[in-house]
């Protein structure tokens, strides 16, 4: 990484209160509170949840600057586990992300949105999800982004033969768009992973 005030890249860095960022401030200044539950039984499946709040104190740079305000955050996600017919899960999901005064600026303002789910048979896992991001700046700048995502796992010492595959092994296909500024991108990513059990 790269040491904000020397320049200098390091395995290591001091974090300075010059550096700015919301939360990098003296004494408390900052509170976060979350509650979360998993494994909740439902009449069809399990709920998982997560909500939280955060209020966070402006770093030196948005001192400097004089935009300086409180960040204020709300984030909340839910997951819904459940099985139609034998053998197979499926995971609904969905995220969504509000932050007022973000990064400790005022009037600049984040808003983060995903969904997706996932489908879980035998030795494949298939997911997909897609996002949305809302920014507004000061003085009234606004932009958005979007993303997808399409992830494919395969246990392979399930579907070959134990002789013709190392234990553990297994493999990951992902593919992601990601659009913002009217530029489209697209990745394609192969991995392959061996699990040992000790």
């Amino acid at each position: 990484m790269e040491d904000p005030q020397t320049g200098r890249r390091s395995h290591r860095a001091k974090l300075r209160r010059s550096v700015g960022g919301t939360g990098n401030t003296d004494g408390f200044s900052s509170t976060v509170v979350s509650l979360a539950g998993e494994g909740m039984t439902l009449p069809l499946g399990v709920l998982d949840y997560s909500f939280g709040l955060s209020h966070r104190g402006a770093g030196e740079d948005a001192r400097l600057a004089g935009q300086d305000a409180t960040e204020r955050g709300l984030v909340g996600a839910v997951a819904w586990a459940f099985r139609p017919v034998p053998g197979l899960r499926v995971v609904p999901m969905a995220e969504a992300v509000r932050l007022d005064h973000a990064d400790g600026f005022r009037r600049r303002e984040r808003r983060f949105a995903m969904a997706g789910v996932s489908l879980e048979w035998g030795a494949f896992g298939l997911s997909y999800t897609e996002g949305r991001q809302w920014n507004e700046d000061e003085g009234g700048a606004k932009s958005r982004s979007a993303q997808r995502t399409i992830g494919l796992d395969v246990v392979l010492e399930e579907l070959l033969p134990p002789q013709a595959v190392l234990p553990g092994l297994t493999m990951q296909i992902g593919w992601r768009q990601i659009e913002e500024g009217g530029v489209t991108a697209n990745d394609l990513g192969i991995a392959l992973g061996v699990a040992h059990r000790f």
